[in-house]
């Protein structure tokens, strides 16, 4: 068997002969590009039983046997199956292309029982919010980011909000390195904290550690309740392990997501970044890691220095509504089903709107409404926990990005509940 590259004479045999083997309705068709690190990612055109579409990427699935392996599984999930722990079963769950082999086109018998009866997740509890007045940051007057944005949009809101939890140094430990947080400890300009675009002053890293805090508590909550949390602040995205970048000192997502795998509370994350800067810092801290998949819906060319995620879905610019939300229904639902998480964190930013000063896309308020409805619904109809922070937004109107934030918590609370 020739090794994959494009689409070639051995791989046309291997999907006629899927074709054959399985004419009840699977599909195989193949890329010569990896979609992402596990390298599979299902589209779903029409969401029926007995009906997928799998593209797989032939520079990982080597054999027909591992792409009709792969094409039964996402089929399962069409079907309403859930990961399955049987030994040979299709419904395995398979994070590495060692774990695909032609073992896996069989469906066990529990499976074969359960296939036209759709799982029912649990009811999740109410949803839940995390705020302090501590996350008020000073840039100055004439800065971009709208730091009032955080206590104006919880004074908008008519809900009970949690306090956050302070983050102890071995949290901070989880993701970032020692001589970093020495620098941030002691407020210094260093090489490491230069990157910055704000301040290195103690009431910045102040708020952020709060925040940072804040984004733990949501998580802990939506876990707990088996729902939605917000920290309303958080999402520094940029921040790297080793650097400041942006306006992020400490990488509130990538600290929550080690401290539940630290405490056993999670095995798998996963982190859908739609703020209109590409999450870099995130990308490059989990790089490598099977356990949390890593996906990037940014304007291309725009800030920052791209890093790689499990998935980027990178955007030209001036994407209007229709675009973007086409773009999310072929990869948000089909990456969730594959990588099965124990937790989703959504990086809701409201900078892809169309007037953000500091970005190029052209989403209304609604289509920002409408993506939000989309993340959170999936979450939902998967019961799969699902944690919210507000990330950057930087319309000419800063009132704006308050009111975008607001529709994101709306948004949640028609679908959880309060």
């Amino acid at each position: 068997m020739q090794p994959a590259g494009a689409i070639d004479g051995w791989a046309l045999a291997g999907m006629a002969r899927l074709r054959r083997e399985y004419a009840d309705g699977v599909l195989v068709a193949l890329t010569d590009r990896d979609v992402y690190v596990p390298g599979l990612e299902s589209v779903y055109g029409q969401a029926v039983p007995r009906y997928a579409v799998a593209c797989a990427s032939a520079a990982r699935l080597r054999t027909p046997q591992q792409l009709a392996s792969v094409a039964v599984h996402e089929a399962g999930h069409l079907w309403g199956l859930q990961h399955c722990e049987a030994e040979g079963c299709a419904m395995r769950p398979a994070t590495r292309l060692a774990d695909v082999d032609a073992r896996g086109t069989v469906l066990c018998e529990r499976c074969q029982a359960a296939r036209c009866a759709p799982s029912i997740a649990p009811l999740p509890g109410p949803a839940s919010f995390v705020y302090s007045p501590m996350y008020r940051m000073d840039f100055g007057n004439d800065h971009v980011f709208p730091t009032l944005k955080f206590e104006t949009l919880r004074a908008r809101v008519s809900l009970d909000s949690l306090d956050p939890d302070w983050p102890e140094d071995d949290d901070l430990a989880l993701v970032h390195e020692a001589e970093y947080l020495d620098d941030l400890a002691h407020t210094r300009q260093t090489p490491r904290t230069a990157w910055s675009e704000c301040p290195v002053s103690e009431q910045v890293l102040t708020a952020q550690r709060w925040m940072t805090g804040g984004t733990m508590k949501a998580a802990g909550l939506a876990l707990e309740r088996r729902g939605f949390a917000m920290n309303m602040g958080g999402g520094f995205h940029h921040a790297f392990a080793a650097h400041s970048e942006g306006f992020c000192y400490y990488n509130d997502v990538a600290i929550s997501v080690r401290r539940l795998q630290r405490d056993g509370a999670i095995k798998k994350a996963a982190i859908i970044d739609c703020d209109v800067h590409q999450g870099n810092g995130t990308a490059h801290i989990f790089q490598g890691d099977y356990s949390v998949f890593t996906l990037s819906m940014h304007q291309e060319n725009l800030y920052p220095p791209k890093q790689r995620s499990d998935l980027d879905i990178s955007l030209p610019d001036g994407v209007d509504d229709d675009a973007y939300l086409a773009r999310m229904r072929r990869t948000i639902p089909s990456s969730l089903s594959f990588f099965a998480p124990d937790i989703v964190y959504y990086l809701a930013g409201a900078d892809p709107y169309e007037h953000d000063r500091l970005g190029g896309l052209g989403l209304s308020i609604d289509g920002l409404r409408l993506r939000d409805e989309l993340v959170f619904e999936q979450c939902f109809t998967r019961g799969i926990p699902c944690i919210t922070v507000l990330a950057g937004g930087y319309a000419e109107d800063w009132h704006e990005t308050v009111a975008i934030h607001h529709h994101t918590i709306t948004a949640a609370q028609q679908l959880y509940g309060d």
